[in-house]
């Protein structure tokens, strides 16, 4: 899993939005860049405002799927850093 040191980097550079906003390429996106809710549907420009530990919760979803396909893609050693800079 993403160590501590690397969700601290990632959460300070994607930043946080508890409303739903525009992406930059007008993609609804909401908390830490996540374009899917809790339930797997798309976010919409309807969906609810979350709170910080939805937010929270929906970006640990997003690093662990990551780490699946690391997972099945990487086929040596990594430091904790390097697993964690790749699940970024």
């Amino acid at each position: 899993m993403i160590n501590d040191k690397g969700l601290e980097i990632l959460k300070r550079y994607e930043g946080c939005s508890l409303d739903v906003y525009r992406d930059p390429i007008g993609i609804p996106t909401i908390g830490y860049g996540s374009i899917f809710g809790f339930s797997g549907d798309r976010i919409s420009m309807e969906h609810r405002k979350i709170t910080e530990s939805e937010a929270a919760g929906l970006l640990l979803r997003s690093c662990r799927q990551a780490e699946r396909a690391i997972g099945s893609l990487v086929r040596v050693s990594l430091t904790s850093n390097q697993h964690s800079a790749l699940i970024s």
